[in-house]
């Protein structure tokens, strides 16, 4: 396949195992695993709930914007959270030196071998403009570059006059204008997405009981922290029931209330149904503790059985 490749750095890649460099089959497998975000791609058609499509870059936040913003950056190597943000971070994933080799390029991601796409070169293809793409806007100012530099998602050996001139080469060729739709993933249509909004997606389309109990990406690693984090709003009910039987209360201290029939009426059963929620809230809760437990607990079992079984497949 011919492309018009742009003008990159004289970047070595991170893969400096020469072996490993010369069998494609274990370069494209590493990369994918790098640059996968086959688990966005799934739920494509629904990431406009989570972000708003921004075709063109310019309208798309650099990185001097999102820090004006008070967002913390979050290194994270996993491409399929790159830019998705919630409660004041926002997870970027470092840009790889070797997608600045144009030998990489040539030898690994544009060359299939047999002389045929399949799924997997496609896949590992779009992952890899599509990360690039996105620095093009990430980077635009020379401020951008500092604070890239600072917080470790490109190399020190950039300099801005070597990166617009990169910027330029790889954008005109590398646009949505320029590729057809197959080869650019509809994730990078989008900047940031919001991180709340992708698990919600995620368990409302699953496709295991995974998804759904543990989301697209789960923040709590401790029981205690899901339900500080989930049964806050409880506390909030809890105050304005609390406000609602105090106004009760003063209302039937009034005359023109006290002889009201369904003000009492109303009294009653609201009185009834803050005696009943209590107990309503920590069933909920324990029911979800249960359901907790013994999900991590079949899982972790299920993991230990396929380790144990692939230990005695390599013994035999």
């Amino acid at each position: 396949m011919d492309l018009n490749m742009p003008t990159t750095y004289d970047a070595k890649p991170r893969i400096t195992d020469d072996s490993t460099q010369s069998d494609p089959a274990f370069s494209k497998f590493n990369t994918l695993g790098h640059l996968s975000i086959s688990r966005l791609e799934r739920i494509t058609r629904h990431l406009w709930l989570a972000g708003r499509p921004q075709i063109s870059s310019s309208k798309k936040s650099p990185l001097h914007r999102l820090r004006a913003t008070n967002f913390e950056f979050v290194l994270y190597e996993q491409a399929d959270l790159h830019l998705l943000w919630g409660g004041g971070l926002i997870y970027i994933k470092p840009l790889p030196s070797f997608l600045l080799c144009h030998t990489f390029w040539e030898s690994t991601l544009c060359d299939s071998g047999s002389g045929e796409w399949g799924e997997a070169e496609m896949d590992l293809f779009t992952s890899s403009v599509g990360l690039l793409l996105s620095y093009t806007w990430l980077i635009r100012w020379e401020s951008d570059l500092t604070l890239a530099h600072a917080h470790g998602l490109v190399s020190k050996d950039i300099n801005y006059i070597k990166w617009m001139a990169f910027r330029s080469s790889f954008v005109s060729t590398f646009s949505r204008d320029q590729l057809p739709i197959p080869w650019l993933s509809w994730r990078y249509d989008y900047a940031e997405l919001r991180l709340n909004r992708i698990n919600v997606i995620w368990r409302l389309t699953p496709k295991s009981l995974s998804d759904f109990i543990r989301g697209y990406q789960s923040p709590y690693r401790l029981y205690t922290s899901f339900f500080q984090k989930n049964f806050s709003l409880v506390i909030v009910i809890f105050i304005y029931v609390t406000v609602v039987l105090t106004a009760m209360q003063l209302g039937l201290t009034t005359t023109k209330l006290e002889g009201s029939e369904m003000f009492q009426n109303a009294s009653v059963g609201f009185a009834v149904f803050c005696c009943i929620l209590p107990v309503v809230v920590l069933g909920v809760a324990f029911i979800l503790l249960v359901i907790l437990i013994l999900f991590n607990w079949f899982t972790t079992k299920r993991h230990l059985r396929s380790v144990r079984k692939q230990k005695t497949i390599s013994i035999e």
